[in-house]
């Protein structure tokens, strides 16, 4: 079976973004009336209106004076009767506030703006959980998260595949009504993508700045218009960004010989890194930054990564694949990687604040994962006053699933956090006296981000919980998916301030006041809490993000006779949907039974939360969206669960594990199963223009069509390869025959059996390179040699469909892990050793060949029986199959499904 190469159908055949126009509306809430009248501790206020006083000429408070008239008006309670009064009291901080409720007035008292703009719309939202009564009591409120930052949830990444820039184009991407969702969620500020070299001009660099002007003039009317509703604007940029493009290293070939750094295959081919030690480095930082804030007076602020995934300084050198850090720059070698990165950090912040002292720079270490605490420390200590530090919340962390410990690498939601990286950074910039930041994921995260959000708000309790405790004084709520306007981003606006609920079950039941009549609150507050213990199930696996079934599972389509295609790219539309090597989706971080128990867990939990949900009586225009939302996930985790069931029966029914006339018909209910899921999403679709949005794929990953498309691959899938298969069986024959090794055009070579010396070598296309494999009764057995001085890569797949980890053979007999294997397929901490302990390598090399035998336990292993795939490349350049158009995403390292031969 030739592999899958093509782009996704429905990658250009995409719908309308109808929902834009649903958030260019804000619905007035509708207060559900409940008479109180008899509660002496309660007033039932009619003839509401407005005092401003101090505050009757503050030009960025009209929008929520607006919103608070209209509001009144479409609730009946507007008059002359019962006065809102504003006073100012300079001594109160920044969106502190204080509201006391009598049975005659209300007196809300605020120092700023934004704090009244805070109290008025808390002043709404008491109207509401109280059913159209306020509490007659005194409240103060001081924020403990004082930036809480979001994004448009429909604007382009400026990315690949399709390159759009935000600041480029002539659409609104933050028209009135969705501003005010984001107001009414306590979002105070946004971030927008692009990068220096396209928003200012560079006497450095002549080619920079080329349509900066428009860009510049799009930025300045985002920020007025945010402005509007107390929402201060960010850019993100990456600074210095490395050069990349071949004509600029030709053309300035001092700094591309200078700061060449080599990436992560050691080929020195990847972008070169701009040294902020050198002179031409520190003057293009001081210009450009200096020129963004002298033409965006009002901007709020930078977000960078400043270690990260990216090349940017010299700081971001890679490490080679041991995991050390390398540094060829003749400049900057001699330092540190935290001392480069907070002398980065320096330039930016000063040139920003010798413009605009008011100015935020937000220096974000995405790449801290896994550092030492040395290296943290250094930071935090390094790291100017004037600056923020940022820190992913959940990244670097460690949860227990049925009984095992598992690696949370990247952003979560499933999993509050704290990780121990968070809280050891919080530890040391207490100490040190540096501002902390936590970038989390608030919405949805990688794990499921086809739908707006997730609604498991209790979550967000522990996450904010959490961020409190440890001094957080800012919240970046999402990357590039993450930021519908919903209950998940109001939970992070009610829970920014310094007072607290009682408990989790008091906090969620006052949100549920915010959307629901009285009777209905306990048990919305019920079905969160069992979306809650659904959600916690998802599997922590970054593999299962990026590669597994959640997000659009409801469109594949399922292979019984083997493809051997790749997974698809969660996060893009590119791929085709119809991956079948499952076992690139978990990746050493789980077993499939360990997914199908958690996931099996999901689908109970969240098809309970939606039972209680069905119950609800007071369903109305506002609150109905989140009855779709939950339908919609219920679907797409059942899709996920039979996807993964499948898969697993193939293997069973390949390898003969039971009666295959069983397993061939529990497939076939699966697939009955997800004609009728996918038909039922078609409906729910229709009705809701939101579900199967992904903001970073910037598309559908699935919508009515490609639902229809799915459900006819389906029906063919019974009437052809059921078909075929039914009859092998009646035939007496193998089920599948890629189980027996059948495959065209793929490789293979016979194993031994027993002693090395009796199997088959197999050569490399370099002419230099050989290896052979044995089976005995407990091992296997891989002898490995070069004519010359090399190391071998070797990626097994004992099982097929289920790779192992790249691991890497030294010719002085060490054994290690391919840098992406260490993080991507959760292999860290002490099961590093552990993994490396299964191999016993015996090393033969001598000066000028390699010459290693290497030795596994079939157990160990996971070994199931001959034949299997292999894949095996040297790092001079062999290779046994080489994929002439690979699809690398095992463990996004260098291996590709067409790499793979079969040892028979």
């Amino acid at each position: 079976m030739i592999r899958q190469i093509l782009i996704d159908e429905f990658f250009e055949n995409q719908p309308p973004l109808n929902f834009v126009e649903e958030l260019k509306e804000y619905i007035i809430p509708q207060i559900q009336f409940e008479d109180l009248s008899s509660d002496k501790t309660y007033v039932s206020p009619k003839g509401v209106y407005l005092v401003k006083n101090a505050f009757e000429k503050v030009d960025n408070l009209t929008t929520v004076y607006d919103d608070f008239n209209t509001f009144i008006e479409t609730n009946i309670i507007s008059g002359e009767d019962y006065a809102v009064i504003l006073e100012c009291d300079n001594s109160f901080e920044q969106e502190q506030f204080r509201i006391e409720i009598t049975d005659k007035k209300t007196v809300i008292t605020a120092g700023d703006s934004e704090g009244i703009r805070r109290a008025v719309i808390r002043f709404e939202d008491l109207l509401l959980i109280g059913c159209g009564n306020l509490p007659i009591k005194i409240i103060e409120e001081k924020t403990a998260i004082k930036k809480r930052i979001s994004r448009c949830f429909f604007s382009p990444i400026n990315r690949p595949p399709k390159y759009g820039e935000e600041l480029l184009d002539d659409i609104d991407y933050y028209p009135e009504g969705y501003l005010n969702k984001l107001m009414h969620d306590g979002v105070n500020a946004i971030w927008i993508y692009t990068e220096l070299d396209c928003i200012v001009e560079s006497e450095y660099f002549p080619e920079f700045g080329v349509g900066a002007d428009k860009r510049m003039q799009k930025l300045n009317r985002v920020i007025d218009k945010c402005e509007k509703y107390g929402i201060k604007v960010y850019l993100f940029i990456m600074v210095p960004m490395s050069f990349s493009e071949p004509t600029m290293e030709r053309k300035y070939p001092g700094i591309s010989k200078k700061y060449d750094i080599p990436g992560n295959t050691g080929s020195g081919a990847s972008p070169k890194a701009f040294c902020t030690f050198s002179e031409i480095g520190q003057n293009y930082v001081n210009e450009g930054v200096k020129k963004l804030f002298s033409r965006a007076p009002k901007l709020g602020g930078m977000i960078s990564i400043t270690q990260g995934e990216r090349v940017t300084s010299c700081s971001n050198a890679w490490s080679d694949s041991a995991g050390v850090w390398k540094n060829n720059c003749p400049i900057c070698s001699q330092y540190s990687p935290s001392t480069i990165v907070t002398h980065t950090v320096g330039l930016i912040e000063k040139a920003m604040h010798e413009v605009n002292p008011e100015a935020e720079f937000v220096s974000w270490t995405y790449g801290h994962r896994g550092s030492p605490k040395e290296k943290i420390r250094e930071y935090a200590e390094k790291i100017t006053d004037k600056a923020v530090m940022m820190q992913n919340f959940e990244d670097d962390g460690r949860v227990i699933q049925l009984g095992k410990k598992r690696f949370a690498f990247d952003y979560y939601l499933c999993y509050a956090g704290p990780s121990g990286m968070f809280e050891y950074t919080a530890e040391v910039a207490n100490e040190y006296g540096k501002r902390l930041y936590a970038k989390m994921q608030i919405c949805c995260s990688h794990e499921l981000a086809s739908v707006p959000y997730v609604p498991a708000p209790g979550i967000i309790y522990d996450k904010m919980t959490g961020a409190k405790r440890l001094g957080v004084e800012g919240v970046m709520e999402c990357w590039f998916f993450g930021s519908y306007p919903c209950i998940m981003s109001k939970s992070v606006e009610m829970l920014s301030y310094k007072s607290d609920y009682a408990d989790k079950d008091e906090f969620l039941e006052t949100l549920a006041g915010l959307y629901y009549n009285f009777e209905d609150r306990k048990k919305v507050k019920d079905a969160w809490k069992c979306f809650e213990k659904a959600y916690t199930n998802y599997p922590v696996n970054v593999m299962f993000n990026y590669y597994g079934p959640m997000h659009d599972g409801i469109v594949w389509e399922l292979s019984l006779l083997p493809k051997n295609f790749s997974q698809p790219r969660t996060w893009q539309l590119l791929d085709k949907t119809d991956g079948d090597r499952i076992g690139e989706a978990l990746f050493f971080g789980h077993t499939i039974d360990e997914v199908i128990t958690l996931c099996t867990d999901m689908d109970k939990w969240w098809t309970k939360g939606c039972e209680i949900f069905e119950t609800i009586s007071g369903f109305n225009k506002v609150n109905s969206e989140q009855l779709s939302v939950a339908r919609a996930i219920k679907l797409l985790f059942n899709s996920g669960l039979n996807i993964l069931k499948f898969y697993k029966l193939r293997n069973d029914l390949g390898y003969g594990r039971g009666d295959v006339k069983k397993i061939l018909s529990e497939m076939k209910d699966i697939v009955f199963k997800e004609i009728d899921n996918s038909t039922k999403m078609i409906d729910l679709c229709n009705a809701d223009s939101r579900l199967g949005y992904h903001s970073e794929a910037e598309g559908f990953k699935f919508f009515p069509e490609k639902l229809r498309f799915r459900i006819d691959s389906l029906n063919k899938l019974l009437n052809e390869e059921f078909t075929l298969v039914e009859k092998r069986i009646a035939n007496q024959l193998s089920p599948l025959e890629y189980f027996d090794g059948e495959e065209d055009g793929i490789k293979s070579v016979n194993a031994g059996n027993g002693d090395i010396s009796n199997a088959e070598w197999a050569y490399l296309n370099d002419g230099k390179g050989k290896f052979r494999v044995s089976i005995d009764e407990n091992d296997v057995i891989i002898e490995l040699y070069s004519d010359r001085e090399d190391d071998f890569y070797v990626c097994n797949e004992f099982e097929l469909f289920f790779p192992k980890m790249t691991t890497i053979f030294y010719r002085n007999g060490e054994v290690a892990f391919h840098r992406d294997s260490r993080s991507h397929q959760s292999v860290n901490d002490e099961r590093i050793e552990v993994e490396k302990l299964k191999w016993r390598v015996e090393n033969y090399s001598t000066p000028g060949n390699t010459h290693v035998i290497a030795r596994t336990d079939k157990i160990d292993a996971g070994f199931v029986r001959l034949p299997y795939k292999m894949m095996v490349r040297s790092f001079c350049g062999g290779d046994w199959c080489l994929d002439p158009k690979p699809v690398r995403v095992l463990g996004k390292c260098t291996t590709s499904p067409a790499d793979f031969g079969w040892i028979k």
